[in-house]
Parts: structure tokens; C-alpha cells; sequence
């Protein structure tokens, strides 16, 4: 997870630790809304917070392990 405190920050993520793809998740701690943001190779990746609001978190897991949406309880 990373966290972006302003809305449209950007943010050159290194994934290249992660195995396989990943999928991210921005998740808004505000009203608990998740919202997808794509797969991406384990490279370099540059992330930008979406404009609306402060206080957004990147979430980010592997593809393969096929985690539920983040926010919600198992």
C-alpha cells in the first residue's frame, strides 16, 4: 500500500519486488470505496492519485493470488 495524501500526486512506484503481474486498487479512506486502476508488469510504474479529494491509498496485489476488493472483510 502507499499512501498519496493529495489528489493528482504523482508517484514512480517500483513493482520489480512483486512477482508476476500486479493489479492496483486506489481505495478511498474517506467512504470506503475502492476503485480499479489496471494491471501493470513488475517494473517501474508511475501512479497518479485520482483529482478528486485528498487521502488516497494505493493498493497494490498479485494477480495470481486473487485478492478480494480491498476495504472489504474476508
Amino acid at each position: 500500500m502507499v499512501y498519496f495524501p493529495q489528489a493528482e500526486q504523482r508517484l514512480v512506484v517500483n513493482l520489480s519486488c512483486l512477482s508476476g503481474k500486479v493489479r492496483a486498487w486506489w481505495f478511498n479512506p474517506r467512504n470506503g470505496k475502492t476503485y480499479a486502476a489496471g494491471e501493470y508488469p513488475n517494473e517501474k510504474i508511475i501512479f497518479k492519485s485520482p483529482i478528486t479529494g485528498p487521502d488516497w491509498v494505493l493498493v497494490l496485489d498479485s494477480v495470481a493470488e486473487s485478492m478480494p476488493l480491498p476495504g472489504l472483510s474476508r
